[in-house]
C-alpha cells in the first residue's frame, strides 16, 4: 500500500505531527495528538473551501451554513464545511484543486448512496475523532487507563488517515515571506517552476497559498495566514482563522500554540465569506447543528442531565434553578434549549441522556431582562401565548388584561398538554425571575402549577422576594430546586486552555484561578479576555483580579484612557430602558454620532447588540452585574445620567429630535421622569419632586400625548402602566385628587380600543390612497410578528371583506418576515388568501 512521505506533508500539517512524533510526556502527547487531529481537519476544509469560493457561486445552503458556523466553528463545524462542499461538488460533477481529495474526505457510494472516504469515516463513525477531541477539550478528566485506551485507539486511527492522504504529494502549502519575495517554507526542486507563478510583492506579504507541481495555485487568504511570531522575522507560524470577535479575527497556531488577533484580517474575511447578508439562508435545522457543535459551553453535562431527567418526568411539574450573579444560569437554560432540539443520537454524542424514551420536547422559552424591557408583564404574557399557540393551535384569544393573557396562557397549556402523546413533553422556560421583581404584576401573572407532561422551569438568584412569591406557592410534593454548582478545576482548565497557551499553563497558576474565580463563569470570561489581550500575564498568580469588581475596574480604566467619554456612554446604558441607537446616545451626550461609534468600538466586548435591528446599530450593557457595578461604583456619573434621561425624554415632541429619539423619548418618557423623581425624593427636594409628579399627571392627562404613547409602542401596555404612575402619584398626594384618578380609570380601559381601532381606520384609509408603505409603517405598531401581520392585513383588507392588491416592496417584505417569524399555518393560509405579493 502506499504512503504519504513525511516530507510530502504540507508544512501546518508536518509540523503538527512532528510535534505529536518527539512528544514524551503522556499529557502533551495526548493533546499533541488532539491539535495535530484538528491541523489535519483544518488543511483540508482550508483548501476546500477556498477552492468552491473561487470558482463557484455558493449554493443558498452552504451561504446559509457559513453564515450560521463561520463566527466560532468548532472542529465539528470545520468538518461539515468540508464534507458539504466535497458533496455538492462532486453531485456537480467539478473538479478539485488536489485531486484525489474528494476521496480522501468523502467517496459516494453510489449504490448506497454513501460517503465512505477514510477521514469522513474516521469523523462519523460512533467513536470518532470529533467526539474524541471534544471529550478531552469540555473539562472532562478521564482515568489514566482510560487516556491511554483513547490515545492508543485513536494515535492508530490518525497515523493511517496521515499516511494514507496520498492527495498531498503533489500539493504543498507555501506563504509569502516577510520581504514579499520568499516563500516558507523552502520548497523541494520539483516545485521551482510552479513557484516562479505566485504572486509576490510587498502588498502579499503573509498570504498563504496551496501550490501544485503543474504551475496552479489557490488562494488560502483569511483561512491561513503566515506570521512571524516575534519582531526579530524569525519563527514563521501558519495561523488558522478560529473565530471573530467584536473588531478582530482571532488567529490560532498550533506549533508554538500562538495566537493572534488582527482588525484587518476580520475585513478581509467578511469580504472575502460576508455571512451577515447570508444570514437569510440559514434555516432552523442548520441553525440546530451549528448550535450542538459549537464548543463555547464548558462542561454542565450533570446539570442539563438533571433538567431533561425532570422533564421526562411524566408528572411533569415547577423547578427552580437558583444561581449567584454570573454563574452560569442563563448559559445552562440556552444550552438545554439547543439540547432539545437535538436528536437523541445527537444527545448521546454529548452524553445528555437523561430523557430516556421521551422523543419530542416543545419548548416555549422567554428571557427577563431589565434593559431590554422584557420585564414587562403583558409583555412576557403576549410572547408566551403567541410561542405556545405556534403548536397548540387552540384558536383562544390572547385577551387584553394581564390577568386575562395569564388565563389564557394557563388553559393553552391544559389543553396542549391533554393531547400530548406518552414520549412528548412540553418545557416552559421563564430565566431571570430577579430581574422582573420591579414590574408591576409579573411574578403573580406566573404559573405555579401546569398539568402532567408538562415541566415548568424557572430560573432566579435567590432573593428573598422570589422565594417568596414563586417558590413557597408551588405545590411542595411536586416542586424541585437546582442549585447550579461552580465550574470545576477540568473545566475551568478546557476554558484557559481556549485562550493561553495549553502546554505553558501551570498547575500552580490554574488552582489559583479556581481559587479567585470561585468557578465564577463571568470572572472567568473576562480573565480570559485579559489574558487574551494581554492585560494580565499567564502564570502571573500575584496580577489575577481579586474578584468581578476588580476586573470591571480594569476594564473602565483601560476604556477610559482609550476615549475620556466612555464613562459616560456606559453609565448612560446602565440607566437606559431599552437598547440605545447611537444617534439617540448622541443626542443625549451632545455629540456626534461618529464619536459615539468609536466609544462603542471600544467598549465592545462589554455591551450586547440587538439582534432583532439589523438596520439600526443599539446596545446594552452585556450583564446585568456590570450595570450594577456602574451604579454601585459610580453613583454620581449614574445620577447625572438619570437627569440627562428625564430632561430630555421630557422634550419629547421637540423638532430637534430624530424620528429614533423621538421614539424612544415618547416611550419611555414617564419611566424616566418617575425614575428621577424618586432620586430627587431621596434628597429631600420637595419642591423639585413636586414640579415632576406634576409633569408625569399632566403627561397622562394630555390625550395628545396618550394617542402618540400607544401609536409608538403599538399596544397598550406602557400607556396602562404609565397611567397607574399617574394614579399612585395623584393618591399619594391628597383625597381631592379622587375625580382624576376615576377619569384616569376610565381612561385605562376605554382610551386603548377606541386608539386601536382608529389605527385600524388609518390602515384602512392608507390602503384605499394606495400608501402600502404606510400601512407596513403602521403595522409595525403590532407586539408580535402575528399581529403586525394581521394588522397589515386588516388594513389591506376593504369592508367588502375584498382585498386591495397591492406590489409594495415594502409591505411584501416586511409580510415575508413576519410570516416567517410567526411560524403559523393559519397565518399563511390568510396571507395567500390576499394578494399581497410575497415570496
Amino acid at each position: 500500500m502506499k504512503e504519504l512521505a513525511i516530507e510530502d506533508m504540507p508544512f501546518p500539517l508536518l509540523r503538527a505531527y512532528i510535534r505529536f512524533d518527539e512528544e514524551v510526556q503522556d499529557f502533551k502527547k495526548l493533546h499533541r495528538l488532539l491539535d495535530a487531529i484538528e491541523v489535519l481537519v483544518k488543511v483540508h476544509t482550508v483548501i476546500i473551501v477556498s477552492d468552491y469560493f473561487s470558482r463557484t457561486e455558493p449554493s443558498e445552503k452552504l451561504k446559509g451554513l457559513l453564515a450560521a458556523g463561520l463566527k466560532k466553528p468548532s472542529l465539528g463545524i470545520w468538518w461539515q464545511f468540508a464534507r458539504d462542499i466535497c458533496m455538492e461538488k462532486m453531485e456537480n460533477g467539478e473538479d478539485f484543486f488536489a485531486s484525489g481529495i474528494e476521496s480522501f474526505v468523502g467517496a459516494k457510494n453510489k449504490g448506497h448512496g454513501q460517503w465512505k472516504g477514510a477521514l469522513n469515516e474516521a469523523m462519523q463513525t460512533e467513536d470518532n475523532l470529533i467526539s474524541f477531541r471534544n471529550k478531552y477539550a469540555h473539562g472532562a478528566t478521564p482515568s489514566d487507563d482510560e487516556c491511554r485506551a483513547d490515545f492508543t485507539k485513536f494515535e492508530k486511527v490518525f497515523r493511517e488517515l496521515i499516511l494514507g492522504a496520498l492527495h498531498f504529494r503533489e500539493v504543498c502549502i507555501v506563504g509569502i515571506g516577510d520581504d514579499g519575495k520568499s516563500l516558507f517554507p523552502k520548497i523541494s526542486a520539483v516545485y521551482n517552476e510552479a513557484a516562479k507563478k505566485v504572486p509576490k510583492g510587498p502588498e502579499m506579504v503573509g498570504r498563504c497559498y496551496a501550490l501544485r507541481q503543474d504551475g496552479q495555485y489557490l488562494d488560502l487568504h483569511p483561512l491561513l495566514f503566515l506570521r512571524s511570531q516575534d519582531d526579530s522575522a524569525r519563527n514563521p507560524g501558519f495561523f488558522f482563522y478560529n473565530d471573530l470577535r467584536e473588531k478582530e479575527a482571532n488567529m490560532l497556531e498550533y506549533d508554538a500554540c500562538g495566537r493572534w488577533r488582527d482588525e484587518s484580517m476580520r475585513k478581509d474575511l467578511l469580504g472575502a465569506y460576508p455571512i451577515d447578508s447570508w444570514k437569510k439562508h440559514t434555516d432552523s435545522e442548520i441553525q440546530a447543528t451549528i448550535d450542538r457543535l459549537t464548543e463555547a459551553f464548558k462542561g454542565r453535562v450533570s446539570e442539563i442531565n438533571q433538567i431533561l431527567e425532570f422533564i421526562a418526568r411524566p408528572k411533569g411539574g415547577p423547578l427552580l434553578i437558583w444561581g449567584g450573579p454570573g454563574i452560569g444560569k442563563s448559559s445552562l437554560l440556552a444550552r438545554t434549549t439547543q439540547a432539545l432540539a437535538w436528536s437523541s443520537k445527537e444527545r448521546m454524542d454529548e452524553n445528555f441522556t437523561a430523557l430516556g424514551v421521551v422523543e419530542k420536547v416543545y419548548v416555549v422559552k422567554y428571557f427577563i431582562r431589565r434593559s431590554g424591557q422584557t420585564n414587562d408583564t403583558e409583555k412576557m404574557l403576549h410572547h408566551l401565548n403567541d410561542e405556545l399557540e405556534k403548536f397548540a393551535k387552540t384558536k383562544l384569544d390572547v385577551g387584553y388584561s394581564s390577568s386575562e393573557m395569564a388565563g389564557a396562557f394557563k388553559e393553552r397549556m391544559r389543553r396542549f398538554a391533554n393531547r400530548l402523546k406518552e414520549d412528548e413533553r412540553l418545557v416552559i422556560f421563564v430565566d431571570g425571575l430577579d430581574e422582573g421583581t420591579d414590574a408591576v404584576g409579573l411574578l403573580e401573572s406566573l404559573p405555579r402549577e401546569v398539568p402532567e407532561k408538562v415541566a415548568l422551569i424557572y430560573s432566579s438568584r435567590e432573593i428573598p422576594l422570589v422565594r417568596s412569591r414563586i417558590w413557597e406557592q408551588m405545590d411542595r410534593e411536586r416542586r424541585s430546586e437546582i442549585i447550579v454548582q461552580p465550574m470545576g478545576q477540568s473545566e475551568i482548565r478546557a476554558l484557559l486552555s481556549d485562550f493561553v497557551n495549553k502546554y505553558a499553563l501551570e498547575e500552580e497558576y490554574l488552582l489559583r484561578v479556581v481559587s479567585k474565580s470561585q468557578g465564577n463563569p463571568l470572572y472567568l470570561k473576562l480573565l480570559c479576555q485579559g489574558l487574551e489581550r494581554g492585560d494580565y500575564k499567564l502564570n502571573d498568580s500575584v496580577g489575577l483580579p481579586k474578584e468581578i469588581k476588580s476586573l470591571y475596574d480594569d476594564m473602565l480604566t483601560r476604556y477610559n484612557s482609550e476615549h475620556n467619554r466612555a464613562l459616560e456612554y456606559l453609565t448612560l446604558l446602565a440607566q437606559a430602558k431599552f437598547f440605545l441607537a447611537d444617534e439617540v446616545a448622541a443626542a443625549l451626550m451632545h455629540c456626534s454620532q461618529a464619536e459615539v461609534e468609536t466609544i462603542v468600538y471600544i467598549c465592545r466586548e462589554s455591551l450586547f447588540e440587538n439582534a432583532e435591528t439589523e438596520a439600526v446599530d443599539d446596545y446594552q450593557l452585556f450583564h446585568e452585574s456590570l450595570r450594577e457595578y456602574l451604579i454601585d461604583s459610580k453613583p454620581g456619573e449614574t445620577e447625572k445620567r438619570k437627569r440627562t434621561f428625564a430632561e430630555w425624554c421630557e422634550d419629547w415632541n421637540s423638532g430637534d429630535k430624530t424620528k429614533l429619539s423621538r421614539k424612544y423619548a415618547i416611550e419611555y418618557r414617564i419611566e424616566h421622569a418617575n425614575e428621577w423623581k424618586e432620586c430627587l425624593e431621596k434628597s429631600r427636594k420637595n419642591s423639585e419632586v413636586e414640579c415632576w409628579n406634576k409633569r408625569i399627571v399632566d403627561a397622562m392627562e394630555d390625550g395628545n400625548f396618550r394617542r402618540e404613547l400607544f401609536l409608538s409602542c403599538g399596544h397598550a401596555e406602557t400607556l396602562r402602566k404609565n397611567i397607574r404612575t399617574a394614579q399612585r402619584i395623584l393618591l399619594s398626594t391628597g383625597e381631592n385628587n379622587h375625580p382624576r384618578v376615576l377619569s384616569l380609570a376610565r381612561i385605562y380601559q376605554e382610551e386603548p380600543l377606541l386608539l386601536a381601532q382608529e389605527l385600524i381606520e388609518e390602515l384602512e384609509r392608507s390602503a384605499e390612497n394606495q400608501d402600502f408603505e404606510k400601512v407596513a409603517e403602521n403595522a409595525e405598531f403590532g407586539t408580535s410578528a402575528k399581529q403586525k401581520a394581521m394588522l397589515a392585513l386588516r388594513g389591506v383588507w376593504k369592508k367588502s371583506g375584498h382585498t386591495t392588491k397591492t406590489h409594495s416592496i415594502a409591505l411584501s417584505t416586511k409580510m415575508n418576515d413576519w410570516v416567517k417569524s410567526a411560524d403559523d399555518e393559519d397565518l399563511r393560509d390568510l396571507v395567500k388568501l390576499c394578494s399581497i405579493v410575497t415570496s
